[in-house]
């Protein structure tokens, strides 16, 4: 009776071993499992938080689009048309009329360097008359609604000899004439 006893503790204790065992076994893989849930869980929070950021900015976006537009299109005004530079133009005789200053305007062969970020066109512009006018215009050209980029100036003083000539009959011997590089972004082609 006491092997039997035995026996029976013996096979109580293997099962109870093996129980808790595999409880320990189906408690472990449980957990696991809800860890990977949960990171999950977390994952798809944060996903969803971004894409609910990244949908007000867009809304955002689009309740200003006007905005955007109406700046793109300003953008697009600092670029010069290359094949119609007609406003360009128009705007370096007016502003050179007002100054009452004699222009020329030619085009310009400009080195062109890989760090240029857009293309561009050059003009080589020669203005007559006084000193502090061709300056004046020089600033109004650094304000000019264009990007440009001056490249070379020159300023030679008009001689007696030229001042003989028609076309210099209004100036002085003080008068100069400015001679200007510019390089002028354009619109992409």
């Amino acid at each position: 009776m006491i092997i039997l006893k035995r026996k029976i503790f013996f096979v109580l204790i293997t099962f109870i071993l093996v129980a808790f065992s595999s409880m320990l076994f189906i408690s472990n893989s449980l957990i696991g499992d809800i860890k990977r849930s949960s990171q999950e869980f977390v994952l798809q929070g944060k996903t969803l938080a971004l894409l609910e950021k990244q949908f007000q900015e867009f809304e955002k976006f689009e309740k200003d689009s006007t905005f955007y537009q109406s700046n793109l299109e300003k953008l697009d005004k600092l670029f010069l048309n290359p094949e119609v530079p007609v406003d360009f133009i128009q705007f370096l005789e007016e502003e050179s009329g007002n100054l009452g200053l004699l222009i020329k305007i030619f085009p310009s062969i400009i080195t062109s360097r890989e760090t240029d970020p857009w293309e561009s066109i050059g003009f080589q512009i020669l203005v007559t008359g006084s000193f502090p006018n061709c300056l004046k215009f020089l600033e109004k050209l650094q304000v000019s609604p264009w990007l440009l980029e001056v490249q070379r100036t020159e300023v030679q003083r008009i001689s007696e000899k030229e001042l003989q000539s028609e076309e210099l009959k209004d100036f002085s011997l003080g008068d100069i004439f400015f001679s200007i590089i510019l390089k002028v972004y354009t619109k992409e082609k």
